[in-house]
């Protein structure tokens, strides 16, 4: 169960950080 949340969380942070601009620098 905890490689399940942590492959959650990384998905999310990795939108997170998607939508706030890294992918356009």
């Amino acid at each position: 169960m905890r490689i399940l949340g942590i492959d959650y969380g990384y998905r999310k942070i990795g939108l997170a950080i998607a939508e706030t601009g890294l992918a356009e620098p």
